[in-house]
């Protein structure tokens, strides 16, 4: 019996990974995929008969990547005694510090592995926060990857939620967008390709209670009654495809014609038998999460 669920499992690819595009209207991208997939999504956008692309996503992990002549630059109001916890890695040795409006919190050298730093501070209000290398760093490692951000907490929450701004700034101040849920990053990206922006609306779905692709499911369900949409294909990435296709469905309801498109997965390809496990318990998963909600 055992094996025959492995098999069933094993087998279910292309059920999973289903190919059901309208090529037409609204081309819906999910911007959770990697950013080769991004590049075949825009691809599907442009030999297809799409009038324009909405990138979904919900919010993801604080992750940003610094040069040494950047900051990572938020404002937010906590309110009382806020507990900050920034992890931070880099190249070893580049000193970086940590203000607020202005005021020293902490400092640091960087090291290859990643550390918490940890802040307490009093006050309530409005205040800038700024996290970046120093000025020897500056002359140290000019113009490359100096510093990286991989998680920062305020009060235990994560600050893509909570901070009212957020952007990367370099030593003249000139801001870049620091992208807090995978709708905006997926849109840097996808601009980056060649994608004219005034040919994409990102939508980004927010904080996610009943899974993230139900919360971007909702979150264009209501973007489609306003624009008076009557067909979009969703692209995602191979195994996925079938509950997205499900999420999307049941969130636009019969008003929307939803076709899917599933992107294949290189990690999955024919002949790569090390990816086997790995591919499998992807399939696993998505066969277990037919049955069950929400949809991750």
């Amino acid at each position: 019996m055992a094996a025959l669920v492995i098999i069933g499992i094993a087998a279910s690819g292309p059920f999973l990974a289903v190919k059901r595009p309208y090529g037409r209207g609204t081309l819906v991208v999910e911007g959770w995929m990697p950013e080769a997939s991004l590049r075949n999504a825009l691809e599907v956008f442009g030999n297809g008969r799409y009038d324009h692309m909405v990138i979904t996503g919900t919010v993801r992990p604080v992750s940003h990547h610094l040069r040494a002549d950047e900051a990572l630059m938020a404002t937010l109001d906590a309110g009382g005694t806020t507990e900050i916890v920034v992890r931070v890695a880099g190249l070893p040795g580049v000193p970086w510090t940590l203000h607020r409006d202005h005021v020293l919190i902490k400092s640091g050298v960087a090291t290859a592995e990643p550390i918490d730093v940890r802040a307490d501070v009093s006050g309530s209000g409005l205040h800038t926060w700024r996290f970046g290398a120093d000025s020897a760093a500056y002359l140290t490692a000019a113009g490359t990857d100096a510093l990286f951000v991989g998680g920062w907490q305020v009060n235990g929450r994560s600050l893509h939620i909570v901070a009212d701004s957020l952007w990367i700034a370099d030593r003249t101040g000139a801001p870049r967008p620091a992208a807090r849920d995978h709708a905006g990053q997926a849109a840097q990206l996808l601009i980056s390709m060649g994608m004219d922006p005034s040919d994409a609306t990102i939508l980004p779905a927010g904080q996610h209670y009943n899974g993230r692709t139900n919360a971007a499911a909702q979150r264009f369900a209501h973007y489609a009654t306003a624009q008076q949409l009557d067909t979009c294909d969703v692209v995602t990435l191979g195994v996925h495809a079938r509950r997205t296709w499900g999420a999307f469905r049941t969130a636009c309801g019969p008003g929307v014609a939803v076709g899917i498109l599933a992107l294949d997965d290189p990690g999955c390809s024919a002949g790569r038998s090390i990816e086997f496990v790995r591919c499998w318990m992807l399939r696993a998963k998505e066969v277990i999460g037919l049955f069950a909600s929400p949809v991750d």
